[in-house]
């Protein structure tokens, strides 16, 4: 049940927050399972720096050929490979598990969610209309995420991590040790090299667990058409939000369409209820409207404003060259579909 004592702004918040804490968790197991790859990728990698030290230190300067020949080097990029790979694996099952997590949480939170947006309109009716709703079966939320991973492109970007991660790491070691650039220099391009296998992970893992959510919470309001007309795209609406999801916030759309957030983005579906006359009701109730992303960026400070848009955009949006709603596009990939992105200045002006 809804908590009385709660707008249905806080309700929407509480919504999200909830998905956001799942993947919170995910993110903490994934950092630390990585931690544990990263600390045994990096003695090895150490050892062979060290050992070219030595070499360097008897008047040898190993070139790059020499480098790639130490049986250190091999073992480096051996461990590599393994120690990536089984982390891929990791990360796949994390992402499944916390996908099915945040579908079941969707499943859960729609009805206070509901409940919520139907204040003030007669307690009987709202109690009427509410033991109408059907919750999805949990056999049709582990279906709808199992479909999520049909032809999913996320196992085969895993299979890359430790080829992909073995070659630069490889390039880094060999250049700079060949170079004489020194161990410290060399040991802190290696760990850059080492962290983006754990900043993709984290990016897939947040954008996969949202899309599980959006698509669980649709699916809801489909198969509730009756008390559902259509969502509301929500926001989070913060200096973090990016100008094509406040363009966004606000927008109505009917229940064929789908919520294609960015990689990364935090947006959620809000249900638009059907008016108690639709359902044969003679009453007056309307759902509280939500505050557009427009209204609410123009009554951010100029410092927010310019911060959110960047100076090119601000200038342009101030001179009255662009207005806010130009500011979300639609674009189209191969494997991971369609998505709203920022619209980039120079496609705004031409």
């Amino acid at each position: 049940m809804a908590d009385p004592t709660l707008t249905i702004g806080q309700l929407v918040e509480q919504y999200q927050a909830g998905v956001l804490a799942r993947d919170a968790e995910a993110m903490v197991r994934l950092v630390e399972s990585y931690g544990r790859v990263y600390t045994q990728l990096a003695a090895q990698a150490d050892a062979l720096i060290s050992e070219v030290e030595k070499l360097i230190a008897q008047g040898q300067k190993p070139t790059q050929a020499q480098i790639r020949k130490l049986a250190r080097y091999q073992r480096v990029m051996d461990d590599t490979r393994r120690q990536l790979e089984r982390y891929g694996a990791v990360v796949e099952d994390e992402v499944r598990g916390a996908q099915l997590d945040a579908a079941r949480l969707a499943n859960e939170q729609l009805p206070a969610l509901m409940t919520g947006i139907l204040d003030g309109m007669p307690p009987d009716v709202a109690a009427s209309m509410m033991n109408t709703w059907g919750v999805l079966p949990d056999d049709a939320v582990v279906a709808l995420v199992g479909a999520l991973q049909e032809n999913t492109p996320l196992a085969e970007l895993l299979l890359r991590y430790g080829d992909d991660a073995a070659a630069q790491l490889g390039d880094v070691l060999v250049r700079g040790l060949a170079s004489g650039i020194g161990a410290r220099k060399v040991a802190a391009e290696m760990r850059r090299v080492l962290g983006i296998p754990l900043s993709d992970a984290l990016r897939i893992s947040r954008t996969e667990i949202m899309r599980a959510f959006r698509a669980a919470t649709l699916a809801d309001y489909r198969a509730n058409s009756h008390i559902v007309k259509g969502w509301i795209w929500h926001s989070a609406l913060d200096p973090r939000t990016c100008m094509a999801c406040v363009a966004m916030h606000g927008t109505e759309h009917g229940l064929d369409e789908s919520l294609d957030d960015h990689v990364n983005g935090r947006c959620v579906a809000v249900p638009m209820t059907v008016s108690p006359r639709d359902i044969g009701i003679d009453i007056d109730w309307e759902q509280e409207p939500v505050e557009t992303g427009e209204a609410w960026f123009t009554r951010q400070t100029e410092s927010v404003q310019r911060e959110m848009m960047g100076p090119g955009k601000y200038k342009a949006w101030k001179n009255g060259d662009i207005e806010i709603p130009q500011l979300a596009t639609e674009v189209t990939d191969a494997r991971w579909g369609r998505s709203i992105v920022e619209t980039p200045l120079k496609d705004l002006l031409g």
